[in-house]
């Protein structure tokens, strides 16, 4: 069995990080895309130039972490070959024009981790992890999936397939992903996994109850991304009620304050005490 060399390794990281990177811009490109979506065309012709150079800014700034990807791919390639026998060498497959990777609006569903031997359809030794009773195999739960070091924490809606119950880790897969492209996969440790509230009454009864100014960690509508978010309004009537949210970074150009955002009591769940901006 072939052992990476060192500078293989270190192209890998490399290309993990920049994707780490193209996930976050993408999610900022598709935040000002929803919101000037949910804006009537008078009011956003208001818009002052900022917004539009900020999104030409991220625009520029996913085209060339693109360019970088493509080039780290190659070396990548290049590495892992001079490591194989003539008869080990796979076939190469015809390159296929990019396409934009977008996060799709209202999905069922990176600490990033890569388990080369790892088995994703093994089953997990019980259907309910045994150290985190919500955690159901097969369900959405939020996750970090920023790495430990990274300037600010990183949480989207994932789906459990695997529970390791010794080693307290969730095989996890971020099935939002772009044309053409594979399901992202995510070995995590407990601490960086969150449980949903079951969208049902029962479970909305156990669910916390925010009171209006706490700080939660929430999804944001029309994405699969978490962002950290205030309650705002008064208290809900009922426990099945949505929050009002005003979520952070939020402004919209000529709108004083933060827009308050309807978002499912099943789709908001506690800040984390470390959690990053």
């Amino acid at each position: 069995m072939a052992i990476l060399s060192a500078s293989a390794l270190r192209y890998l990281q490399e290309l993990e990080s920049c994707r780490r990177a193209q996930d976050g811009v993408l999610r900022k490109i598709n935040k000002i895309h929803l919101r000037l979506g949910e804006t009537d065309v008078i009011k956003a012709e208001k818009f002052k130039e900022e917004l539009w150079s900020r999104l030409r800014g991220f625009y520029v700034e996913a085209r060339e972490l693109a360019e970088r990807e493509e080039k780290l791919a190659g070396h990548c390639m290049q590495e892992i070959q001079t490591q194989l026998l003539p008869g080990q060498l796979p076939p190469l497959k015809q390159k296929h024009e990019p396409s934009e990777k977008k996060r799709k609006v209202k999905t069922e569903g990176s600490n990033r981790m890569i388990n080369i031997n790892g088995d994703w359809n093994s089953p997990s030794p019980s259907p309910r992890s045994r150290d985190s009773p919500n955690v159901v195999i097969g369900e959405q739960v939020s996750a970090r999936v920023s790495p430990d070091d990274a300037p600010a924490d990183e949480w989207i809606l994932v789906k459990v397939t695997k529970y390791d119950a010794e080693g307290r880790r969730y095989w996890v897969v971020d099935e939002e992903v772009g044309e053409n492209a594979e399901p992202r996969r995510y070995v995590l440790p407990a601490a960086c996994i969150i449980a949903l509230p079951k969208p049902t009454q029962s479970e909305a009864n156990r669910a916390p109850e925010y009171p209006p100014g706490s700080m939660v960690l929430a999804v944001y509508p029309g994405t699969t991304a978490l962002y950290r978010a205030r309650v705002a309004g008064s208290p809900r009537k009922k426990k099945t009620d949505d929050y009002l949210l005003e979520f952070d970074d939020d402004e919209e150009p000529g709108v004083e304050g933060l827009p308050k955002r309807p978002v499912p009591f099943h789709h908001v769940v506690p800040l984390p005490p470390t959690h990053r901006k």
